[in-house]
């Protein structure tokens, strides 16, 4: 498959602004891309102001949107207009287009059939998963809630559900699929060996940012005027990414004299987080995490700044992912965030040197040339044996969002209530061997023992 020669519609959300990253780097290399965008996010730049949506979806998809926000009313007509155009979509795009690539959990018609037709027609199909549609709901922080005032019997059948659901919705999108494209710390669904995502990479170029001098060597020095160390945490979900841990330990090295200017923003737009990103020292991305840089932190490490992110996944990354395409970030355990923070308010040098790492990673393993490259391989079929990864080796446990030790109460709990069946993952994976192990060292009647335990933060 020549680049020139392919014709791609990319979709149907502009999960994390990637889609719209990746039709822009594949376009420059030649190829007809679409970027379809159903659901318009107002914090990120979308495939509208890039050129890459057709006008007349465009429009169509933007009248739908100012109808839905009106209401009631609104969501009643505008829901099914928009099924009937995405519908009319999917039609055109059996004809028009070589190429599908879906990113996360979503499709053109409900079940998934339009996979299922597209592979009829001779389409290729490829799915790439960023991590909140694929990892399984018993190891992600945001679907914890559901364990909150409320019994641990009813929690872990409430919980088995949605497990079974998702298992089934991410089986049948996988296997109607080419090829699927998967961080390979949330791949325990996947039923076929799937390319490592960090062997693709999320797109850079400066063309995307909504300033013109954002990836530049000088961006390390171009500092607005602050008070102290100036440190940058922007979390989407407070809850899930350590945010109230990161407040107190702030608080604490301010009391205890240290001149730091900590700027925590949520829900703010794009050009805003980046306006911060060009000022500040360096930034704090999120204390449970399961990828060392996920789309925020590429954003800053793009800017030149240091990421300190932790998480407990980092030494099984370096088992799946080759050492080119693991990025250069402060990657350290949960437990090591309060003294290492200190540390590197001291060391400017540190920091300095890690920013600059980064940011040569981004221009040369991210560059959106590198990945369009690397992804065009993945079309024609020529992928590397080094970047697959076999269901078997999947064995992390420790999820997204929280301590582990509160993870592993809530999966014995779970295994205690539901048995092992209820994991919905294959027998032969590393983390059901886990699993079975711990179901084996419990007490049989741990299932009636005590009441969830409260999650951090």
């Amino acid at each position: 498959m020549e680049g020139k020669d392919l014709r791609i519609l990319v979709g149907p959300i502009d999960t994390a602004s990637f889609p719209t990253r990746l039709g822009r780097c594949l376009a420059e290399k030649g190829c007809r891309v679409w970027v379809l965008n159903t659901s318009a996010h107002r914090y990120h730049a979308t495939a509208d102001r890039l050129g890459l949506a057709r006008p007349v979806a465009r429009t169509a998809f933007r009248f739908l949107r100012t109808l839905e926000d009106r209401g009631r009313g609104g969501l009643i007509l505008g829901g099914p207009l928009k099924q009937l155009l995405i519908f009319g979509i999917f039609l055109w795009s059996l004809i028009a287009v070589d190429v599908i690539v879906f990113v996360s959990g979503r499709s053109l018609i409900r079940g998934y059939w339009d996979l299922w037709i597209y592979r009829l027609f001779g389409k290729r199909v490829v799915r790439v998963f960023l991590g909140s549609d694929s990892r399984p709901k018993y190891l992600s922080g945001p679907q914890d809630q559901v364990l909150d005032s409320i019994s641990e019997r009813k929690a872990c059948r409430k919980l088995a559900a949605r497990v079974r659901r998702q298992q089934k919705r991410i089986a049948r999108m996988s296997a109607w699929s080419d090829v699927v494209i998967e961080n390979p710390l949330c791949g325990h669904f996947q039923v076929k060996p799937f390319v490592n995502w960090f062997c693709v990479g999320f797109p850079h170029d400066p063309g995307f940012f909504e300033w013109n001098d954002a990836i530049t060597d000088d961006v390390q020095d171009k500092k607005a005027d602050s008070t102290g160390f100036k440190i940058l945490h922007c979390p989407s979900n407070p809850r899930i990414k350590g945010t109230d841990r990161v407040d107190a330990i702030m608080d604490r090295l301010r009391s205890d004299g240290m001149e730091i200017d900590y700027v925590r923003i949520t829900g703010m737009p794009h050009h805003v987080v980046l306006q911060h990103l060009r000022t500040c020292d360096f930034v704090i991305d999120e204390l449970y995490s399961d990828t060392p840089m996920a789309g925020f932190a590429s954003e800053a490490a793009a800017c030149g700044r240091a990421v300190l992110v932790a998480g407990y996944g980092w030494e099984a990354l370096r088992t799946l992912v080759p050492k080119e395409f693991i990025p250069p970030n402060l990657c350290i355990a949960p437990g090591d965030f309060e003294t290492v923070l200190p540390d590197l308010i001291r060391n400017q040098e540190r920091y300095r040197q890690t920013g600059k790492q980064v940011l040569r990673f981004i221009n040369d393993c991210w560059d959106s040339s590198a990945v369009a490259e690397r992804f065009l391989r993945i079309l024609a079929g020529d992928i590397p044996d080094h970047w697959w990864v076999e269901c078997e080796q999947v064995g992390y446990w420790q999820g997204l969002g929280t301590t582990q030790d509160y993870r592993e109460q809530v999966l014995r709990r779970f295994l205690n209530n539901e048995g092992l069946e209820a994991l919905k993952v294959n027998q032969k994976n590393a983390f059901y061997d886990l699993m079975s192990r711990w179901q084996i060292a419990d007490k049989p009647d741990a299932r009636d023992a005590i009441e969830w335990p409260s999650p951090p933060g």
